[in-house]
């Protein structure tokens, strides 16, 4: 089994993009080391976090799958329980077909 964390922000209309990239930016100011190197500056480019529309997020589920992830712990960095029901909601059954057949 592989393991990963993500961030995640979903957004569901374009207005709400820019607050997902100002949020990465101040999270990444705080990790210091990541500051340094100035990857808060692009954030644009930054693709680890898990931000976007739900069809968005699904398809870098779908390649985080095909490179053998197969358990993701999310971090919200606006604690929104709202986010995390959209996700179990809109993004979730996208994956049930795979767990069933890994489990069959």
């Amino acid at each position: 089994m592989v393991a990963t964390s993500r961030a995640l922000q979903m957004i569901h209309h374009e207005s709400e993009r820019a607050a997902a990239y100002e949020t990465r930016k101040r999270v990444l100011a705080t990790i210091g080391d990541l500051a340094r190197d100035k990857l808060a500056d692009r954030v644009e480019d930054d693709t680890a976090p898990l931000w976007g529309t739900p069809d968005e997020v699904i398809a870098r589920l779908k390649e985080l799958e095909a490179g053998g992830v197969t358990n993701i712990l999310l971090v919200d960095p606006n604690a929104s329980l709202a986010n995390l029901r959209a996700f179990a909601r809109e993004v979730m059954p996208a994956f049930a077909q795979s767990k069933t057949a890994a489990a069959g």
